[in-house]
């Protein structure tokens, strides 16, 4: 039989990465909300928790693909006492927490858009939730459901790094819903959320 040679690749070679920006490092948390018995919203059978390990997970792919580290609080579904999720990303000694959801309004079911929250204006982790806010919306072109402070949020009150949380969509209104639980909208979400943990490591 014919012998074979190893072939050997005729595609250029990387180009030296000197030229371009330092790459970025750095070790993030990403939570994605309830999971296990803490089922979050509940809508038309979907379950919050499910949208938001999807969410982060791809997200969390994104990141490394960025040159970060990142760690879930968790990549299944389990139960996450809240203070062992800001507990962990201090324990690791993270640069940024990021806490995934979704929303709901329970009293009407015509609000739609993003809203992300910190523990207070004038922090870095108001200027992470101001990018993500930016971001996420940018890269699904949803509505803008505004900023807010929520100091009594237990996972953004004991981040001892910048923490943001945001929510990627009211599962409340049937037509978000009927977006937050395909696969390519939740690419995109993702896409918002890696953007916007980016752009805050960048600056």
């Amino acid at each position: 039989s014919a012998s074979r040679t190893a072939s050997i690749s005729l595609e250029a070679p990387e180009p030296p990465a000197a030229e371009e920006e330092e790459a970025l490092s750095g070790l993030v948390v990403l939570d994605p909300g309830h999971g296990g018995s803490a089922n979050g919203a509940a809508y038309g059978g979907v379950a919050e928790k499910d949208l938001n390990l999807a969410i982060a997970s791809q997200a969390a792919r994104l990141l490394e693909e960025a040159g970060l580290t990142v760690v879930m609080t968790r990549s299944d579904d389990r139960d996450v006492p809240l203070y062992r999720r800001s507990g962990l990303a201090n324990s690791l000694g993270a640069d940024l927490f990021v806490s995934v959801h979704c929303n709901a309004n329970v009293e009407r079911d015509d609000v739609t858009g993003i809203y992300t929250c910190s523990y207070s204006q004038g922090t870095n982790g108001w200027r992470l939730a101001q990018l993500l806010h930016q971001t996420m919306r940018g890269a699904t072109g949803a509505e803008d459901f505004g900023m807010e402070e929520r100091p009594n949020l237990a996972v953004l009150r004991t981040s001892l790094m910048p923490a943001a949380l945001v929510e990627c969509g009211f599962m409340s209104t049937a037509s978000e819903l009927e977006k937050l639980v395909q696969p390519a909208y939740q690419a995109q979400l993702a896409r918002g959320i890696a953007d916007g943990v980016l752009a805050y490591l960048a600056q």
